[in-house]
């Protein structure tokens, strides 16, 4: 039975197309980008195109010229997987956005003295490396990440969309409350618990700052868990106390 001319076309189209993808393929491996076995791949089995129809093979064409076009460009992921140039491009621009806002946040206690300490906040931060995060732990941290830590295109859309959704206003009323909750617990818990009635009358401003203070967490965590329960109950209280009236100076109430 003769081949239909179109179909006998398509499958010339396909060899030729497939061969490209490969030649493309293989300068992107000398490259150090994989793109064998993720789901930039468009090449299916060699010789499968002589059982498709004329509508199969349209499909499978255009999938390959798609991957072949100049504007089609990629990243080294993780172990140099393939990772569309598109989408960690969009990735950016989203981290851009959550690093200017974290930015401005902590513009107002970058260069104050942390209680306990004589070190600045911004100097803290550096100290124990909370100046760079992947997704944000706290509403004061610079979110970034590079491509090499990206496994695959869908876990970068869903990286994206929770730096998106923790940069709104509502994400980050959300990380507070839910990091406010955690305090009073704590405190509820310690040696002091009238710690936890002082924590619930700052504000939100004010209890986000101290969240995102290096060694708050550390302070509310001591008073909260400390077995001793001798004469450092008053030290203990005295330490939050500090980080309370710090809170109060640098977001006073408005």
């Amino acid at each position: 039975m003769a081949t239909n001319p179109e179909v006998a076309r398509l499958r010339a189209e396909v060899k030729r197309q497939r061969a490209n993808a490969t030649a493309k393929a293989r300068r992107l491996r000398s490259q150090g980008i994989v793109v064998q076995g993720t789901e930039h791949d468009p090449r299916r089995v060699a010789g499968i195109e002589n059982t498709y129809n004329a509508r199969q093979l349209r499909a499978y064409v255009a999938g390959l010229r798609a991957f072949n076009s100049r504007s089609t460009q990629f990243v080294a992921g993780a172990d140099g997987r393939a990772i569309s140039k598109l989408t960690y491009s969009l990735l950016r621009s989203t981290v851009n956005v959550a690093q200017e806002s974290a930015r401005r946040r902590r513009e107002r206690v970058a260069n104050e003295i942390v209680p306990g300490t004589d070190s600045t906040f911004d100097e803290m931060q550096r100290m124990t490396k909370r100046t760079r995060r992947p997704v944000q732990a706290y509403t004061y941290d610079t979110v970034d990440i590079r491509p090499d830590e990206l496994v695959s295109d869908a876990k970068a859309r869903e990286l994206m969309r929770t730096v998106a959704s923790r940069s709104t206003g509502a994400g980050r009323r959300r990380m507070n409350a839910i990091g406010s909750r955690n305090v009073n617990k704590m405190l509820r818990q310690s040696s002091s618990p009238f710690l936890a009635a002082r924590w619930d009358e700052l504000t939100g401003e004010q209890q986000e700052v101290l969240m995102n203070t290096p060694g708050f967490w550390d302070a509310a965590a001591f008073t909260a868990y400390d077995d001793t329960r001798t004469g450092e109950e008053e030290e203990q209280a005295s330490q939050l106390a500090d980080f309370f009236a710090f809170a109060r100076r640098v977001a006073p109430e408005r």
